[in-house]
């Protein structure tokens, strides 16, 4: 599997496309917080819940998405509405609804990604060593995880000395739906 192209495709996708979610994630309780005490309806408790609704519904639906119009369409269209979240909703959202809904869409995407790896490993790989396989490819998320959401840390932690966190999410999610693009192109 490690020595062909399309194992190292499927890891940069992989990479890329968690990139989002998994940022998305680990920086939606601090901002969910910051802007439910602007007087939301939900807490930011509850709208997390939400959020992970959508990531499970994404994983559900991108799955059967993709076995109607393919994977590689399926992936293409999840990287598109990485690229909307970031720059529609959570780019410029000042406030709690337009943060929420650009989150649950980031981890609608996210959802499908944890759902068509495995079946793109299946499909390039056949289904006779698809755990093993499919583990060196999950190494992509393992990595992405370590490393994207604590560099996008620190980029707020720069914004926040600043004075300008706002600013701050800017740049991440820019920066975020960049690295979508990659990966849809």
């Amino acid at each position: 599997m490690a020595a062909t192209w399309q194992f190292y495709v499927l890891w940069v996708l992989y990479f890329l496309g968690t990139s989002v979610g998994l940022t998305a994630i680990g920086e939606a309780a601090p901002l969910l917080q910051e802007r439910a005490r602007a007087g939301a309806i939900l807490s930011a408790g509850a709208a997390l819940g939400v959020m992970s609704i959508f990531n499970g519904v994404g994983r559900l639906a991108w799955g059967s998405l993709s076995d109607r119009i393919g994977r590689q369409r399926a992936v293409l269209a999840m990287f598109f509405v990485s690229v909307v979240a970031c720059l529609a909703f959570l780019r410029p959202a000042t406030g709690f609804w337009m943060l929420l809904a650009g989150l649950c869409l980031a981890a609608f995407a996210y959802g499908g990604y944890l759902a068509l790896m495995p079946s793109f490993t299946a499909d390039y790989y056949g289904p006779k060593n698809l755990g093993a396989n499919y583990g060196l490819l999950f190494t992509a998320w393992g990595i992405c995880g370590f490393v994207v959401p604590g560099y996008f840390a620190s980029l707020l932690d720069r914004a926040r000395l600043a004075g300008d966190l706002a600013d701050g999410y800017r740049e991440v999610y820019l920066t975020l739906a960049g690295l979508a693009a990659a990966g849809a192109l």
